[in-house]
């Protein structure tokens, strides 16, 4: 007899588990959540289940869903997208789920999950309302390979009304509709986010080890030196160093390359290859640490990336950027306001964290440019910069404005002095005819 459970007050059937660590299905998931009204199986005919079914399918006009099957894919294309995570929660009028916040996937694992906890866990004052985030958990299954889990993760805020969670109940039948019509699902387990004993969330070891039941070794991999090329056996081998733990060596024209900490970098380059015994040899070796330097010039990506915006913009972050992009009132006031926030998600000393900055989902990445004040002066949307074409406005990236400006100025100021030369040969011109007369 297949499992079943209800979300809110209509049943579905609960995906079966693909691994061990995916025992706690949606039907636990939700129980976790609180969400009330949830029928025992054993209550459930399979007739009553597949009315349910079915009434889900009515709930999608009730209960809309906006770009979250979409999502949903773009997290298991990670070549394309490089995506870690997306958060499904309420838009602002409550009348729909959406995705409003997402994360690029990097090599920091406990830095991705801190941020995508700190993600799920945002509230806007109001309410406090549970959420759903995609999230594809790396691990490691050996000291050179590692997998990516695809996971649907449930959380409730603690204290949720009643009103919330009966409306998320409601809704969730249509989430995981929305993300099921195409099989989606079947490549996700489910599982719940719960505060630890502490009453903190869980950091990516706690939750890879007690959520996900995956074996020690898989979540305490990452501590290790990764495709380590030196000796492991020689005196003081960075293999070994605790510099170098966490590290992974790759060669960096790879599409998935290792990162090694600055620590690790130093005590190579400035301290062990330096030493009269382990020169020349293979991890010492000139080529290998011209690979060796180029990775560790790959530091973690700027807190503020300078490439998303033009040098003429002022880059500021409000206090209103601790609000998802998704919620602002009008697109452009994203980067008016958001563009100089932290991207990483995470605390920055007793600063508040930034879910809007430069990375967001649905910060606006471009902007009406053009020499005249016209194109400046419009409401940044593209359809309004569009109708002002007589202005030759543009719809354009930030980082191109500066150079669009540029160039219409300077055709602006050839024109001119085009017209500054006919006007004074013109004017020659005419002296020399009154004085022939």
């Amino acid at each position: 007899m297949q499992d079943t459970s209800t979300y809110g007050t209509v049943a579905t059937e609960a995906p079966a588990p693909r691994r061990s660590h995916g025992r706690v299905t949606a039907a636990v998931a939700l129980l976790a959540l609180g969400v009330v009204a949830v029928l025992s199986a054993s209550q459930l005919s399979s007739h009553r289940a597949a009315t349910a079914v079915d009434a889900n399918k009515q709930k999608a006009l009730l209960a809309p869903m906006i770009g979250v099957e979409e999502k949903a894919m773009q997290l298991l294309n990670v070549t394309t997208y490089g995506l870690r995570y997306v958060i499904i929660r309420f838009n602002k009028e409550k009348s729909a789920m959406m995705p409003v916040m997402q994360g690029e996937a990097s090599n920091d694992w406990e830095l991705d999950f801190t941020a995508f906890t700190n993600a799920m866990a945002w509230t806007d004052g109001t309410d406090p309302s549970p959420c759903v985030g995609f999230y594809m958990f790396p691990y490691w299954t050996g000291d050179k390979t590692q997998e990516h889990q695809p996971l649907v993760v449930t959380y409730s805020p603690g204290a949720v009304p009643a009103k919330e969670t009966a409306r998320y109940g409601y809704f969730l039948g249509s989430l995981l509709l929305a993300t099921d019509q195409d099989k989606v699902m079947d490549s996700y387990d489910y599982v719940a986010l719960s505060e630890t004993a502490s009453g903190s969330l869980p950091t990516y070891q706690e939750f890879c080890e007690s959520a996900l039941k995956l074996e020690h070794g898989a979540c305490e991999l990452d501590e290790t030196f990764h495709n380590c090329p030196w000796d492991e056996g020689a005196a003081g081998s960075p293999c070994a160093d605790s510099a170098c733990m966490g590290a992974t060596f790759e060669p960096p024209d790879l599409s998935d390359h290792g990162t090694i900490p600055a620590a690790c970098c130093d005590y190579v380059l400035d301290d062990f290859c330096k030493q009269p015994e382990n020169i020349g040899t293979h991890g010492c070796h000139p080529a290998l640490q011209r690979t060796f330097g180029k990775l560790c010039a790959e530091n973690r990506p700027d807190e503020v990336p300078k490439f998303l915006v033009s040098k003429s913009m002022v880059l500021t972050c409000a206090a209103d950027c601790t609000e998802p992009c998704a919620f602002f009132d009008a697109p452009d006031l994203t980067w008016q306001k958001c563009a100089g926030c932290p991207t990483d998600g995470v605390a920055h000393g007793t600063d508040p964290i930034m879910q809007c900055h430069a990375k967001a989902l649905d910060f606006q990445n471009e902007r009406c440019c053009g020499a005249m004040d016209e194109c400046a002066a419009a409401t940044q949307l593209a359809e309004e910069c569009g109708a002002l074409g007589l202005f030759n406005c543009k719809w354009a990236m930030h980082t191109d404005c500066d150079q669009i400006i540029a160039s219409q100025q300077a055709d602006a100021d050839a024109e001119k002095a085009d017209e500054t030369e006919e006007a004074a040969e013109a004017a020659a011109a005419a002296a020399a005819g009154g004085g022939d007369q």
